[in-house]
């Protein structure tokens, strides 16, 4: 384990699980005897810092300065309507216009093709071709 991560993770374990901490610790002791000062420390600040609840005053400024700064940028942001049905213009390469009309005549030509075939008779075994 890299030393920034094995102190990644004693820095979480100080504030979420202590026995995981001392196990890291532990683990320190053995690999990089030189964490163990950080380490410590780390783990007095864990132990002085408490979790506290933010003061209902605060949280109303707070809460009012966010909608003021949401106000002002919307405020910035042009208006954008749109009366009607939007027109989209798609720009189409020429070579992809090519082909599509390529493919189009390919498709009519072989059509006409099969349609001005004449029927020729099938012939029956054992009767002569004649031919035409």
């Amino acid at each position: 384990m890299r030393l920034i991560e094995l102190l990644a993770r004693h820095g979480d374990a100080v504030l979420s699980s202590p026995e995981t901490a001392a196990e890291l610790v532990s683990h320190a002791a053995e690999t990089a005897p030189a964490l163990l000062d950080l380490m410590d420390l780390a783990q007095h600040l864990g132990e002085a810092l408490v979790p506290v609840e933010p003061r209902p005053a605060y949280l109303a400024s707070l809460k009012a300065d966010l909608w003021r700064a949401h106000t002002a940028y919307l405020a910035d942001e042009p208006e954008v309507r749109v009366a009607g049905p939007v027109r989209r213009s798609i720009r189409v390469h020429p070579l992809a216009i090519a082909a599509v009309v390529t493919s189009v005549l390919g498709s009519v030509v072989a059509v006409v093709a099969i349609l001005s075939r004449r029927r020729r008779p099938v012939p029956v075994a054992g009767t002569p071709i004649s031919a035409a």
